[in-house]
Formats: C-alpha cells, sequence, structure tokens
C-alpha cells in the first residue's frame, strides 16, 4: 500500500505502466478497479485524484454538502468532506503534498481529519499530538487500506467500483415500463448470476442484468445496482448488509438504486421502505432467490398472487411511515 500512495504523494499524477511495479498485484488490482489507477496513453497510467477522493468519500462515510471532489492533487490540504453530524461533525482533509499543506492544515482550530498518503512525515511527536481525541487528528493512508477481495477496504467499508469514464452508459434493452403500476404487483426471481425472472401483469420476462441496464459502458461488468438487486433477492427482501460501505454509503447507494428502479419501471415512489433497525431496508416487491417450483406458471395463478400480495401490503404499515 505505500508504494501505491508514495504514486499520490509524488509530483506527477502521470506515471508509467512499468514504474508500477514495486506495487503488489493484490493492491494494483483494487486501485484499478476503484478508479485510482487508469490507463492512460499506451506504457502509461493516470494516478486520479477525482477518484481517490470519491472512494476516500465511501470509505470514511462523508458528506459532500454538494460541492464536488478535488480533481487534482494540490500542495495545500483539500477538503473531502465531512463525517459525523451536529456537535460530532469532523470536517476531513486530503494533504497529498505533505511537505507543504500538512503544517497549514495542522494550525487548525475546529475538529479535523487529515488525511496523508504515507507516514513517511508522521514523527512521534507529530502522532502523539494528534492522536484520537484531539482537536485535529492524523491518518495514514497506508496503515488505513487494505486490499481485501479485489478491492481497497477500510475497517467494514469497502471502495465501490470505478465509474467508467468516458464509456457510453448501457441502456435498458427490454422495455419494462408500465408492466405494473405498483411495486406490490411486481416479482423478481434469480434464475443465475446474470439473470433474473421478472413476473407483472400476467407476464413473466427473462432479463439479465445488461438488459437491466446494470452493466458498466466498456467492460459489460455487473455494477453495484446489480449486487444490490441479487442481494435482496437472497435475503428475501431485506437489505442489512455493511459490505457496500457504512450506513451514510449505502442509504446513498440505495437512493441512487431505487431511482433506477423507478425509471426502468416507471412505478412511482421508492421501491424501498424505510430504515428499520429489525431488518433494514426492505423492498416494496416479492423477490425470491430462486424461481417458483412451477416455473411455467400461468396468468391466472400469477393475478390470483398479486392480488393476494396487495392485500397484504396494505395491511402492514412499515415503523415511520
Amino acid at each position: 500500500m505505500r508504494a501505491l500512495m508514495q504514486l499520490v504523494e509524488g509530483a506527477d499524477s502521470i506515471v508509467r505502466t512499468a514504474d508500477l511495479a514495486k506495487v503488489t498485484p493484490e493492491v494494483l488490482a483494487a486501485a484499478r478497479r476503484a478508479g485510482i489507477l487508469r490507463p492512460e496513453d499506451p506504457g502509461f497510467e493516470d494516478v486520479s485524484a477525482s477518484d481517490l477522493s470519491r472512494v476516500l468519500r465511501v470509505l470514511y462515510g462523508l458528506s459532500g454538502r454538494g460541492r464536488p471532489v478535488p480533481a487534482v492533487f494540490e500542495a495545500v490540504a483539500a477538503p473531502l468532506g465531512w463525517m459525523g453530524t451536529g456537535k460530532d461533525a469532523r470536517e476531513v482533509l486530503l494533504c497529498a503534498r505533505p511537505p507543504g499543506g500538512l503544517s497549514t492544515a495542522l494550525e487548525r482550530r475546529r475538529p479535523t481529519l487529515v488525511l496523508v498518503p504515507t507516514a513517511r512525515h508522521l514523527t512521534p511527536e507529530l502522532r502523539e499530538r494528534h492522536a484520537p481525541g484531539a482537536v485535529v487528528t492524523l491518518e495514514a493512508l497506508e496503515e488505513a487500506l487494505v486490499p481485501l477481495g479485489g478491492r481497497l477496504v477500510r475497517r467494514a467499508a469497502i471502495a465501490p467500483d470505478a465509474p467508467e469514464t468516458g464509456a457510453p452508459p448501457v441502456r435498458p434493452s427490454i422495455r419494462l415500463l408500465g408492466l405494473a403500476k405498483r411495486w406490490t404487483e411486481l416479482r423478481i426471481c434469480v434464475v443465475d448470476r446474470t439473470t433474473v425472472r421478472v413476473d407483472a401483469g400476467g407476464r413473466c420476462i427473462r432479463c439479465t442484468y445488461v438488459d437491466l441496464g446494470m452493466a458498466h459502458g466498456h467492460n459489460r461488468r455487473p455494477t453495484l445496482a446489480w449486487e444490490v438487486l441479487e442481494e435482496v433477492c437472497q435475503h428475501h427482501g431485506c437489505f442489512r448488509t455493511r459490505r457496500f460501505g457504512n450506513e451514510n454509503a449505502t442509504r446513498q447507494l440505495l437512493h441512487r438504486v431505487g431511482r433506477d428502479l423507478q425509471e426502468l419501471f416507471g412505478i412511482e415512489g421508492s421501491p424501498f421502505h424505510r430504515y428499520r433497525s429489525d431488518c433494514g431496508w426492505r423492498v416494496r416487491f416479492e423477490v425470491r432467490p430462486d424461481l417458483p417450483d412451477d416455473v411455467e406458471e400461468d396468468t391466472a395463478t400469477f393475478a390470483h398472487y398479486v392480488r393476494k400480495k396487495s392485500a397484504k401490503a396494505r395491511s402492514f404499515v412499515p415503523h415511520g411511515e
């Protein structure tokens, strides 16, 4: 991890691919997946300030409050966002060039977390003065981040995949608009790792993640939206995992997924109930981790299912709604 973070501290944002030999294969793969390293001209890669900042916002659960992420690494410490709320709020800065910006960042008089790429500039005195509990605290990314399962991880938070910059977005290739008027009329069943079956209005339609527009633009890999859909299907409509980040990052992710599903099916209102401590987030439509026993179920059978599900939904009022 230190070799990667030394590139962040370096003066050049474009590095030779050959110069990445010191970065371990696990860290290299995770950094490329997150978009921190991006191919440029043949033999060169870009160390992306905006993507590192985006990843850190997710890993640290930061609120940007409408501010864009830093586009370049600057001499002064750049604000990434805020962690916590109210009196517990703490601003988080990325000091990518410690020799020029660290001393100024440490002089702040309000609660601040200063992130530096490596620990090379953190003396024992600085660590003691800016330990947890101080007004201004210090943390080295080389010590806080590790590769795990092909992704960069900080404690329970996992770095998201890189957005496919420059690649045209994959649009849904199957028409699902108007298939159902309410979420309770919809059922989604898992067929396999790449396919689901959508049941509504007496129709059963098999769709891959590419059909649903849940694929990245240039490599057709599944997006996080597909992973969320798989997760809720496998857990019978509940979403409680933290593998996509902390509570704030997960809430933002589900908001985006909900918006995508609204556009896909043309149904008003969020497909997710409000969060509940006993079950997490729960979808408003029916899901199954597999196909029903009768795969070829007819229209009458499914219509009966819809009426039963709708009656059940009307009798259930989620906590807080």
